[in-house]
């Protein structure tokens, strides 16, 4: 069965984390960003740390190069010292086996899916033990990442903006965390315009991709207690942001007082997409699908993803 996780300090009160979950293009960036500025959070932004393209030339949000970051050196150097293999260019905290289309790394990184798939993925752990004990260490790797990046700012609140449904899950299933779920959604057709004007995708694909997104998300949200998750739109908290905070905040437990109004990416140490280099005060909603869409563009959707979409609010 591989080694079973217990939590960093047992018989204690476990640390409260935060996730944000949400199809790619539908402000989870921007979400980590304001929640980042609350004086009990501590975060990095996307704990996975994928996607970072050439670490020789990516950069943190404090300006630095990441490589030559005073911060992530230090995060690197208590990484050492609990015996965690952590390194710059590889933090070793997705969930993802070697070789890539192994067994192992299909039961790691497959996409949420029904019942009785979700059953193959259990037995399938059961059954390859180096499989179970590489999902074990890889929770270990987050947990000791969280608990030193955590220490560095003395919270007791840490925020992961990863958005994979698969990790939300695994991490839920390890109880070592108090989760509190944050799912922000935007209307599908901008997303599906994100989809078309970043990744190259025609409205065909583009539709397919958000749509499988939601459905997964709601297969993790269906397993997570109500009391614990928090729905909102995105097109809420771009025009009524400071109502959408205090009422998050409020979701949290969080003290909407200790909220640093001068908050700057530069003084802190966020991974993710580029609005980390960007971020300003000012919130902007993006409704660029309104007038890129065509009209072939919207039938495709409305055929492939628009009952989805109306079930989430979006006329």
């Amino acid at each position: 069965m591989g080694t079973k996780i217990t939590g960093a300090s047992l018989g204690s009160e476990r640390r409260q984390l935060i996730y944000i979950t949400s199809p790619s293009y539908s402000g989870s960036t921007l979400l980590t960003l304001m929640l980042a500025m609350h004086a009990r959070i501590a975060t990095i932004g996307e704990l996975k740390a994928t996607s970072m393209g050439d670490m020789n030339l990516y950069q943190c949000s404090c300006g630095e190069k990441l490589l030559e970051c005073d911060f992530w050196h230090k995060v690197a150097s208590e990484m050492a010292a609990r015996s965690q293999p952590f390194s710059l260019t590889n933090f070793g905290t997705h969930f993802r086996g070697e070789p890539h289309g192994s067994l192992c790394d299909l039961l790691l990184r497959a996409n949420v899916r029904g019942s009785g798939v979700e059953l193959g993925r259990k037995l399938g752990f059961s059954m390859l033990s180096h499989c179970a004990e590489k999902k074990a260490a890889l929770i270990r790797q987050n947990e000791a990442l969280i608990e030193v990046v955590s220490s560095f700012a003395d919270v007791d609140y840490f925020l992961d903006g990863s958005k994979d449904p698969v990790r939300l899950k695994f991490f839920q299933e390890s109880e070592i965390w108090d989760i509190k779920v944050i799912y922000i959604v935007r209307d599908g057709r901008g997303v599906a315009n994100s989809y078309m004007r970043h990744d190259d995708f025609d409205m065909t694909r583009a539709a397919n991709e958000w749509r499988k997104n939601c459905q997964e998300i709601r297969r993790v949200m269906s397993e997570t207690p109500k009391k614990n998750t928090y729905f909102m739109h995105y097109e809420d908290f771009c025009s009524d942001t400071t109502g959408s905070m205090a009422k998050l905040y409020e979701f949290l437990a969080l003290d909407s007082g200790q909220v640093d109004s001068a908050f700057n990416p530069a003084k802190h140490h966020i991974i993710g997409n580029n609005m980390r280099l960007k971020f300003t005060s000012e919130i902007r909603q993006d409704e660029k699908w309104r007038t890129a869409l065509t009209d072939s563009d919207l039938t495709v959707f409305d055929k492939l993803a628009g009952d989805l979409n109306r079930s989430l609010g979006y006329s």
